[in-house]
């Protein structure tokens, strides 16, 4: 402790102070609101350290905090503040170094980000066999060091409440006796600080019981009370209680299991350029192997349908969703995958503007008719006008927007795209966030959007209504879609219990591979890859260039030809989807992705006309080959299902558990019920919900009720909790 600005250990003089801008905000991020990042440890052309702080006036004393090399990283600051109420009253500041976007350094009254550093943490260092002693309070380590120099002395900061906030992982190991300070809070922070140091790995943890009559709030710092000798407190720690240690808490969801690798070998025609992406990018090669089926579904979709057995036709449009960290290399697979489509569209944008012009003239000429018409004959002789319109027919339709792709990934973007394009298209994102947070996504929205895509999948007419009561129905419009976002994006989708009812989750093909980063080493790409890519490319160009069939005068209202299975797949496609329908049900194996489950033979059989279709776009029937390839990939996304659901990845209240968890370790000690449906992460907004996931986190030993209730923003909570580790 730093009781006066001569003493020898302060590294701040009143002399040696200057102003900076009062910043009150206690809780700091690694980055503030204003884009500020902190500067640990401080650098040697910081600036003076600020001398006073708003109304508080000059500081009475100071401490040092430094990190694990004994660098300065900042300051706790101490004011006298005494009240009538309260003439021992203190008020504590920490004081750390900040960078502004604009590259100036400038201190800030703000905490370090948590986990916030540990007061005496270079010295937990230097003496790594030596016990420790956990105090309440800056100011009391100093004076513990003083009396116990055995032992190493350390507190947290942020006073008895912010245990929680401070990194106890330095504990690891090391025996810990934690002495109290002789009140209500200073019991409590004892209690905290047990649990935290026995999550940390702690070897033994004990607390020292301080004498029932000793003064109220007595600790370290303070004179021995009368007749108490400096040999009473060191037998104090010598017979301190053994804490009891809770139970160390589980985990809210089990680990993922390795996923299967991804069966390459199944994709047929375009397995090599699948290898040939891998080789560019590294990326894990489900990454690769979705993208190139999903632009196949793209291609293909405008060209057949596939039969199944039961006579009924679906689109080999296909969905499917890639889940990766940043960094994995989703756009990059994206690009080269998508790169004969964007290339086909750019031709057609060249074909667009001369198609325009002419359609412009051919219009033109049939407004002058038209009009021509109205003004010789239509109030004179309506009949003869008639028949002259009859016989003009329709004005020319323009022609067909040269787009594919969606400029913005949104079910409005989807539904302009095929209704004025060409009848078909791909929702493609490798940010697949900007869907699921866009709008139509939104609480208000999502279900329609879900139920448009849906329809979509199924094949069915597109209606909707829009502005002016404008009916607008689709027919013949197909869209294949291939999202890629990282997990914490996607436990928002998969874990939504409205999208799980609503059906739009079990049309979608998940792969979720453990990724690549950091094995990742530099070699160059074989020129096989460039080669594959070619022919990979001129496939997919050849597939786009086809004319497909389309409904008279409506070029946009396709009809695919039906694409049969042969009597080899057929037998292959009935035994899958006898293996499946076992496993349905409550108590069968697959109850877990039992929407996915359901819809999984129809999948292969899609999967296997898009193979069949891209190998070769003049089958008559899909073959067995193709089929068991299909009945492969259709294997591998019902294991990566199951995976992920079976784990609890999209149980909604453990995804909002782990939400409501960090919420709660972000509060100062203790938080209310009321303040997680108040101010708590969305889901959580009602009572009841609220304490059904304060329950599940309690079961799961991360947090526990307070029985007796607690003090919280000067209100007495009955309904209160606190983190146990």
């Amino acid at each position: 402790m730093i009781d006066n600005i001569d003493d020898q250990f302060s590294p701040l003089t009143g002399e040696e102070l200057s102003r900076t801008p009062d910043r009150t905000k206690h809780d700091a991020k690694q980055r503030a609101d204003d884009g500020a990042v902190i500067v640990m440890p401080i650098p040697d052309d910081a600036p003076k350290p600020p001398a006073t702080f708003g109304t508080l006036g000059a500081p009475h004393a100071f401490w040092s905090y430094l990190d694990h090399d004994g660098m300065l990283i900042g300051y706790v600051v101490r004011w006298d503040t005494p009240t009538a109420d309260d003439p021992a009253k203190k008020t504590f500041r920490p004081l750390t170094l900040w960078r502004t976007r604009g590259g100036k350094l400038e201190w800030r009254w703000m905490s370090w980000p948590d986990p916030r550093p540990l007061y005496g943490l270079h010295r937990l260092v230097e003496r790594p066999d030596a016990s420790v002693l956990v105090v309440e309070g800056e100011k009391a380590a100093d004076a513990a060091a003083k009396l116990f120099p055995d032992h190493v002395c350390i507190t947290s900061p942020g006073g008895s409440n912010a245990a929680g906030k401070a990194d106890w992982a330095p504990l690891a190991g090391r025996a810990v006796t934690i002495w109290p300070d002789h009140d209500d809070a200073g019991a409590t922070y004892a209690d905290d600080v047990a649990r935290l140091a026995g999550a940390a790995g702690a070897a033994h943890v004990a607390t020292v019981t301080v004498p029932a009559g000793w003064p109220d709030k007595w600790d370290l710092a303070d004179d021995l009370p009368e007749g108490a000798t400096l040999d009473d407190l060191k037998r104090m720690v010598t017979e301190a209680k053994p804490a009891m240690m809770p139970e160390p808490p589980l985990p809210l969801r089990r680990p993922l299991s390795n996923p299967e690798p991804f069966p390459v070998d199944a994709l047929g025609a375009l397995k090599a350029a699948a290898e040939a992406i891998h080789a560019k990018t590294q990326a894990p090669m489900a990454i690769c192997g979705q993208s190139v089926l999903a632009v196949a579904s793209l291609a293909t979709q405008a060209h057949a349908d596939v039969v199944l057995p039961t006579g009924s036709s679906k689109p080999l449009s296909c969905f499917f969703l890639t889940i990766a960290d940043s960094g994995e290399r989703k756009t990059s697979c994206d690009d080269l995958a998508l790169k004969p489509v964007r290339d086909f569209v750019d031709g057609l944008r060249l074909q667009y503007q001369s198609e325009l012009v002419e359609h412009q003239r051919s219009f033109g000429l049939w407004q002058a008719r038209y009009d021509e018409i109205l003004k010789l004959k239509g109030k004179k002789d309506p009949a003869a006008a008639e028949a002259d319109l009859l016989a003009l027919g329709n004005p020319p339709p323009p022609p067909l927007l040269p787009f594919l792709l969606p400029g913005e990934p949104t079910i409005e973007g989807v539904i302009k795209l095929l209704r004025y394009g060409l009848g078909f298209g791909g929702l493609f994102s490798s940010e697949g966030g900007a869907f699921i947070g866009g709008f139509g996504m939104s609480a208000d929205n999502k279900l329609k959007t879900a139920a448009h895509l849906s329809s979509i999948w199924d094949g069915t007419p597109i209606d909707r209504v829009r502005g002016g009561d404008e009916v607008v129905v689709l027919y013949g419009r197909r869209l294949s879609l291939h999202l890629m976002m990282q997990p914490i994006v996607a436990e928002r989708l998969l874990g939504d219990a409205e999208l799980i009812g609503q059906g739009l989750l079990s049309r979608i093909l998940v792969a979720a591979p453990p990724p690549a980063a950091g094995t990742r080493r530099w070699r160059e790409s074989p020129l096989s890859a460039d080669l594959a890519l070619k022919i990979y490319g001129d496939r997919i160009t050849s597939l786009l260039n086809r004319s497909p069939l389309h409904a008279e005068g409506r070029p946009a209202e396709l009809l695919p030809k039906p694409l049969p299975l042969s009597l080899g797949a057929r037998s292959l496609w009935v035994g899958y989807h006898d293996t499946i329908e076992a496993q349905c049900g409550p108590k069968g194996a697959l109850a877990p992705i039992n929407g996915l489950a359901n819809k999984l033979p129809e999948h292969a059989a899609r999967l296997a006309a898009v193979l069949e279709m891209t190998n070769n776009p003049d089958a008559a029937e899909i073959d067995a080959a193709t089929m068991a390839d299909a009945i492969t990939l259709a294997t591998f996304y019902q294991g990566e299902a199951l995976r992920l659901f079976g784990a609890g990845q999209t149980n909604p209240d453990l995804v909002l558990a782990e939400k409501v968890l960090g919420f709660v370790r972000e509060q100062a000690g203790p938080v209310s019920l009321r303040s997680i449906y108040q101010r708590g992460p969305n889901g959580a907004r009602d009572k009841a919900t609220a304490t059904r996931i304060m329950g599940i986190l309690a079961g799961h030993n991360w947090l526990e009720k307070i029985e007796e209730g607690a003090e919280i923003d000067g209100h007495k909570v009955r309904d209160a909790w606190r983190l146990r580790c």
